[in-house]
């Protein structure tokens, strides 16, 4: 999205003889005079010029929040200088927004300031009282507002307290777990309605009916393998009363219904 005091309709520019002018102008001082002075003399010029004016504010990169979100953390004036704006504040304020991973603010002339976001990826949902997203580094954030649909596996937790959770090592599995099943296995994260941190372990739970996912130990990369073949293969024909899974054997698939 751009923003620009030519709003409204759509602008072609090209750079006019007096630029180039200026080009030449600039590396023929740069050989002459040295970089310093050269460069004192650009942004001297460029303050009185048209050219070093806020015209146009392009931020790129957002899909999940508005821009208006982005423009109100930047504080920016459109008019106003460009050469003296703060552009390592500018990108540290959208840095420190909850949903950004990234930022990084661009002088581009003539008049133009460019904002490059990028945002924070949410993989799960973080169920106790408020709903937060959560992404794969482990940092939660607010959904965007009461209209985004989110489709995404929740993890809960039996006993610990949220504080607790946060710094836990077995919520640290969760995430990876989450991440893994998002990146690599489309079908189990399609059935995956929950993961839930216990004191002592990990717990998953299908979309029908809650189903719980049994094993030896810890939840493993073949085990997720093994249910992502079998739910393949059973995609029409989970029982609706099913109760759970177990990948406890070796060599088979056991389900309990009922």
């Amino acid at each position: 999205m751009k923003y620009s005091q030519n709003s409204g309709k759509g602008e072609v520019r090209f750079f006019s003889q007096s630029f180039w002018k200026t080009v030449f102008v600039l590396v023929f001082m740069t050989l002459i005079i040295g970089t310093p002075l050269a460069w004192d003399f650009v942004v001297n010029w460029l303050e009185d010029s048209s050219w070093g004016k806020l015209q146009v504010i392009e931020i790129t990169g957002l899909e999940r929040f508005p821009e208006t979100d982005v423009l109100e953390v930047a504080r920016l004036e459109l008019g106003s200088n460009l050469m003296s704006l703060p552009i390592d504040s500018i990108a540290q304020r959208v840095m420190a927004m909850p949903a950004v991973k990234y930022a990084r603010v661009l002088r581009s002339l003539p008049g133009r300031l460019k904002i490059q976001v990028q945002e924070r990826n949410p993989i799960a949902v973080l169920g106790n009282g408020e709903i937060r997203l959560v992404d794969s580094d482990g940092i939660t954030f607010p959904i965007v507002g009461a209209g985004e649909v989110i489709d995404l596996p929740v993890i809960s937790f039996s006993s610990l307290k949220e504080n607790r959770l946060l710094r836990s090592t077995l919520f640290k599995e969760a995430i990876r777990l989450a991440d893994k099943i998002t990146r690599e296995f489309p079908v189990v994260h399609s059935h995956l309605s929950e993961l839930v941190v216990g004191e002592d372990d990990v717990k998953m739970k299908l979309r029908n009916r809650g189903a719980g996912i049994r094993t030896k130990r810890e939840i493993t990369e073949t085990n997720l393998r093994t249910l992502e073949t079998f739910l393949k293969q059973q995609v029409c024909d989970l029982p609706e009363d099913l109760n759970y899974i177990d990948l406890s054997f070796d060599d088979m698939v056991v389900m309990g219904a009922g």
